[in-house]
């Protein structure tokens, strides 16, 4: 009784009980409360609302028997947008520049020192970029050009690149 609120009526003389449910809060014993016309209208306006929602449910089936058979989760709109928001446009690196990522004349294929000496293993410093040995005061990697001869002043002598192709 303690789940139960009592409401007058000004067209009953009797207090009407009304709770969590109605069955649980009436006064009446169990055997007479399924009898009540309040307790069976409930129960006839549960039994209809979920037969309208099994019969509705039904009926949208059997009205549209193709309902998700062209479904396929790789092509759908919503998968293509995910790849289409998570792709990102490659970057090719530019090969604009004379030597390789190693230092190595991309036309020729050979590694020659700055000192223009083909047998040369290397008398530079290391260089800070790349390590190179045979990179003079500037990097050959980042480099986009290359030394076309050396003069020496004491000595007349002009040591002139074999990698450079004439056009």
């Amino acid at each position: 009784m303690e789940d139960c609120v009592e409401i007058n009526s000004s067209d009953e003389g009797e207090p009407e009980r009304i709770g969590i449910s109605s069955a649980s809060c009436s006064p009446l014993p169990h055997s007479e409360r399924s009898n009540t016309p309040v307790s069976a209208n409930l129960r006839q306006q549960q039994q209809r609302i979920t037969r309208r929602t099994e019969n509705g449910q039904l009926k949208k089936l059997e009205t549209d028997p193709k309902f998700l058979a062209n479904f396929n989760p790789n092509t759908s709109r919503r998968e293509k947008r995910k790849l289409n928001r998570k792709s990102t446009p490659l970057v090719v690196p530019k090969t604009t520049g004379i030597y390789n990522e190693r230092g190595i004349h991309r036309e020729t294929g050979k590694d020659m020192c700055d000192c223009l000496d083909m047998s040369c293993p290397g008398c530079h410093f290391p260089c800070q970029c790349c390590g190179s040995s045979k990179c003079g005061p500037h990097c050959r990697v980042t480099r986009k050009w290359m030394y076309e001869s050396i003069e020496h002043d004491a000595k007349d002598l002009v040591i002139r690149n074999k990698l450079m192709i004439k056009k």
